[in-house]
């Protein structure tokens, strides 16, 4: 179990890398590509799109062939596609660069949370997940150390070099170390389970998604995770220039980006292990009410002139703990709606319902500063999303969860 963790965190860690690191050298990316603020957007979210269908291919095909083989695969297509990232000299290729990555970025999520779900006893899955989740804000933060300290702040490329070289190696560790998960190998050698599996993959999404009446939980997670994320990656690839936008340094950016990170590890590792030992309902409308009650305070620290950096630092902190901590721990409960044959294509379907929210927010952001809005009408912008995510949020953990886990 440990060591299945621990593996699954590393790549946590670079897929937290790769998702701030356009944010954090998109003024370099606008001077050398001469980008206006929609096609920072656009770039935002192409990576995204990739996401979003490696999600779904990622999910599918973990259920069909293993979590550690297609996990393999995708770490090493993520790695090298970042580093056509690093070497692109036109926008087309630093587009498609993007959109790569993310293909397989998004195609390594579904099995990162399958195999940390599976690797222990189903009254740890939150914990599990979250814990090895929390790589993600923490590669984030490791991200902003890079750009402040490593030569990243002057050259952008140096970001995308150990985001590229450092997942093609860990892919050669997780050949050699990482476990299949036993659940998944012994559906797959079970008679029964292997009819389900069969009957859940090869025949049509419906079944997995809609049949056996989880209906109603898939379209919740879906909402759940596309207002989530949405929100998560409106933040994470836009709070640098915010910042920027409000007044304050490039490098005082960074620096609230890797608070921003820190406090979404924490919050994270807390949320996760909260919710396996109190009443989920209270823990989760307590994360929300926090995320509205973070976002106001840091609307309020960009809306007022001459705030000290402290002050809307420690904002962005209590905004990484609840916005990045509530998604961590959706994630970590959302394995335990699908049954072990069909998990994989569950949590991939509803990671890419979250996609799609990933693209949207990105773009709204663009939309409403090239219209001429401020950091605080974006902020402003989000606080409905934090309302129907809630609400959703709540009513899914009213949904049962299948006895076979």
């Amino acid at each position: 179990m440990t060591l299945t963790i621990a593996l699954c965190f590393v790549a946590a860690l670079f897929d937290g890398l790769d998702i701030v690191a356009p944010g954090l050298v998109a003024p370099q990316l606008v001077a050398d590509f001469h980008l206006d603020p929609q096609l920072v957007g656009r770039l935002f979210s192409s990576s995204t799109v990739g996401l979003l269908l490696g999600a779904l291919y990622g999910g599918w095909s973990a259920d069909r062939v293993g979590r550690k083989r297609v996990l393999i695969a995708s770490m090493i297509v993520f790695g090298l596609m970042s580093l056509v990232t690093a070497f692109a000299t036109t926008t087309p290729l630093l587009f498609v660069g993007r959109f790569l990555t993310g293909l397989g970025l998004g195609s390594a999520l579904p099995n990162l949370i399958a195999l940390s779900a599976e690797a222990g006893p189903p009254h740890m899955r939150t914990t599990l997940v979250t814990l090895m989740y929390s790589g993600v804000p923490l590669g984030g933060a490791l991200g902003g150390a890079i750009t402040l300290w490593l030569g990243a702040a002057d050259n952008w490329r140096i970001l995308f070099y150990v985001g590229g070289v450092g997942p093609v190696i860990l892919a050669a560790c997780l050949a050699y170390f990482l476990p299949e998960s036993k659940l998944y190998q012994q559906a797959k050698s079970d008679r029964a389970g292997a009819v389900s599996a069969h009957s859940g993959i090869r025949s049509n999404w419906s079944s997995a998604l809609f049949g056996g009446g989880v209906a109603r939980t898939t379209l919740l997670l879906w909402v759940v995770f596309f207002c989530t994320l949405l929100i998560l990656y409106l933040l994470v690839n836009w709070l640098p220039l915010l910042f920027v936008n409000a007044g304050y340094s490039r490098r005082e950016a960074a620096v609230a980006t890797i608070v921003f990170n820190i406090g979404g590890g924490l919050g994270a590792m807390l949320l996760g292990s909260l919710m396996d030992r109190m009443r989920r309902h209270v823990v989760m409308f307590v994360s929300f009410v926090g995320m509205a009650a973070a976002l106001i305070a840091l609307l309020v620290a960009f809306r007022s002139s001459g705030v000290a950096l402290s002050v809307a630092a420690t904002a962005a902190f209590a905004v990484g703990v609840f916005v990045i901590g509530t998604q961590l721990a959706l994630y970590g409960i959302s394995p335990n709606y699908y049954p072990t044959a069909v998990r994989g294509t569950g949590v991939g379907a509803a990671v890419a319902a979250g996609r799609v929210g990933s693209i949207v927010g990105p773009l709204v952001a663009g939309t409403l500063l090239g219209a001429g809005g401020n950091a605080a009408s974006v902020l402003t912008a989000l606080l409905p999303v934090v309302a129907v995510a809630g609400m959703a949020a709540v009513l899914l953990l009213n949904r049962p969860v299948p006895r076979e886990t």
